[in-house]
């Protein structure tokens, strides 16, 4: 088990009599390409590798050995650098309506025993299929971390967003926080088009 600054990679020996190698982790199949997970079979070795690693994933993974009418298992145990920071979001999921003033904003609260949080240190990223796409750095507000949207945001903002923390080289991930941003209402729109209409007959 190595963890790496971006994620945690484990390697499975594989044996002459062995003729297939899966993963399991905390009781899920592990597919290639899905999410952070990315596996590689070689002639004498398979490679799980969580990229970025996440908070869910501290647990248990196996390495699930077939050949020759047999089978074998090793178990590898992920935990203490999940443990180092902890990143834990104000609420899961968000909704809120375009064109309105009311505040709106994903909020995450950081704690570290690595020390004191870096300046920049905390980002806010779109969460897309698994990957961790552009991200900003966050505001920090009474106490927490955050990203807001203006009155000007739009439908297609709405999606996952994470929290990313790097200290000290290593990253971590929060888990996703679903926004929806819904359309403002165009009805009350035309209501107004049309009375400014009458007014100026």
């Amino acid at each position: 088990v190595s963890t790496q600054s971006t994620g945690i990679k484990l390697t499975c020996t594989k044996l002459a009599v062995v003729t297939e190698l899966t993963w399991t982790c905390n009781g899920q199949d592990m597919v290639n390409g899905e999410g952070n997970v990315n596996i590689k079979n070689k002639k004498g070795y398979s490679q799980l590798t969580l990229d970025p690693a996440k908070m869910s994933d501290e647990g248990k993974c196996t390495c699930n050995a077939k050949g020759l009418g047999a089978e074998d298992s090793a178990d590898f145990t992920i935990k203490g650098a999940a443990n180092e920071v902890t990143i834990t979001p104000d609420a899961t999921e968000l909704t809120c309506k375009q064109g309105v003033k009311k505040a709106c904003a994903i909020k995450f609260a950081v704690k570290s025993s690595l020390g004191a949080i870096p300046k920049k240190a905390v980002k806010i990223c779109p969460f897309k299929k698994g990957k961790v796409g552009k991200c900003k750095v966050a505001k920090f507000k009474k106490g927490k971390y955050l990203k807001g949207w203006g009155k000007q945001r739009k439908p297609k903002q709405s999606g996952e967003y994470v929290a990313q923390v790097i200290i000290d080289g290593k990253k971590f991930l929060s888990e996703p926080v679903s926004l929806t941003i819904t359309p403002k209402d165009n009805a009350n729109g035309e209501g107004k088009k049309k009375k400014k209409k009458k007014g100026g007959a």
